[in-house]
Formats: structure tokens, C-alpha cells, sequence
């Protein structure tokens, strides 16, 4: 089983930006049946609906950003 981490940075207008020990760390098993994309898809909607009142959130996965939200915009990249 491999396991995945993604580390969310939560940001708030008006705040200071976190340091790395305040990232979020998220981890899930990948099960060799469902495939990486699948299972990051997922985790990625989770956080989307668990942070959805912060200003920006910067999901990282082993030190690269694969997803960014920003409720200013309404937008996902």
C-alpha cells in the first residue's frame, strides 16, 4: 500500500501566513485497486468542502502545489 500526503496551507485575509509546522497534513492509503488520480480527486473535494471559508488554500503534495482555491475569485485552479 502507498500512502499519500498532501499538506494544506490555509490562508485568511488579514492573517499572518502560517509557518510550515501549521500546515494541515493529510494522509491517505492508496489501495492498489483505485487508482492515484481517483483518490487525490477525492481528497482534494474533501479539503475544498472542509476549508471553504478561507480566503485562499494552497494544497501541496511532497513540496509541489497541485491545487489552489481562492474564495476571493471563486475560483479552483
Amino acid at each position: 500500500m502507498e500512502e499519500i500526503t498532501l499538506d494544506v496551507i490555509p490562508i485568511y485575509k488579514n492573517e499572518i501566513f502560517p509557518t510550515k509546522n501549521e500546515y494541515m497534513h493529510f494522509v491517505n492509503k492508496k489501495e492498489k485497486s483505485i487508482s492515484k488520480a481517483r483518490i487525490l480527486e477525492h481528497m482534494i473535494g474533501q479539503i475544498s468542502d472542509m476549508f471553504y471559508e478561507c480566503d485562499c488554500v494552497i494544497v501541496l503534495e511532497k513540496g509541489k502545489v497541485i491545487e489552489i482555491f481562492n474564495k476571493a475569485k471563486g475560483e479552483t485552479r
